[in-house]
C-alpha cells in the first residue's frame, strides 16, 4: 500500500509556530535531509504542520499515514514504515495513542535509536499543545533545566512544594 506523499494542503494558521519550533529548533531539520514523518487520521492536520515546516526547511518529508496500512490498533510496524525510517536522517511520530500499540512504537523507537536519529515521539499531540506548549522558548527551557539540575547533583534531599503548599 503506498504511503501518501500529501496531507492536507491547508492547515490552520495557528499550529505554524509550533510546527517551526519542533522542526527548526527541536529536531534541527537541515536542507537536504530526509524526515519520515507517522502520523493517522485524527493527528492529520498537525502532521500536515510539520510536514509544511519540514519542507520550509528544504528537507523531503516522507509521509505515512497508520490507516492506509490497515485498521487501528496499530500491532506492528509496516514494512513500508521500517524502510523508511532506514533511510531517515529524522523522523517524527505524530499520533493518537490506541490500546495495544505499545509494541508498534517500540518497534519503531528501535530503528530510531540503532540508528541514531534524531526524532521526535509525538503520542497524543494535540492542537492545545501545538498552540501552547511547542511555542515555549526552547532555549531558555533548556538553560533552565542545566540550573535545576546543577542544583539537584549537588543536593543530598530535594524538597519541592507548590506555591499552595502541597
Amino acid at each position: 500500500m503506498p504511503n501518501r506523499t500529501k496531507l492536507p494542503p491547508v492547515y490552520a494558521e495557528d499550529l505554524v509556530p509550533g510546527a517551526r519550533n519542533a522542526v527548526r529548533t527541536c529536531l534541527r531539520i537541515r536542507p537536504g535531509e530526509r524526515v519520515t514523518l507517522v502520523t493517522d487520521l485524527e493527528t492529520e492536520e498537525i502532521a500536515a504542520s510539520l510536514a509544511g515546516e519540514a519542507r520550509g526547511a528544504g528537507a523531503s518529508p516522507d509521509v505515512h499515514v497508520l490507516e492506509d496500512y490497515g485498521p487501528r490498533p496499530m500491532l506492528d510496524l509496516p514494512p513500508p514504515i521500517a524502510e523508511s525510517l532506514e533511510r531517515a536522517d529524522v523522523s517524527i511520530y505524530a499520533g493518537q495513542p490506541k490500546p495495544g500499540e505499545l509494541a508498534f512504537r517500540r518497534a519503531l523507537t528501535r530503528i530510531v535509536d540503532r540508528r541514531k536519529i534524531r526524532h521526535a515521539h509525538m503520542v497524543a499531540i494535540s492542537r492545545r499543545i501545538m498552540c501552547e506548549a511547542m511555542r515555549a522558548d526552547f532555549a531558555e527551557v533548556d538553560a533552565l533545566s542545566g540550573r535545576v539540575l546543577g542544583r539537584a547533583r549537588k543536593a543530598s534531599k530535594i524538597v519541592a512544594r507548590s506555591r499552595g503548599g502541597s
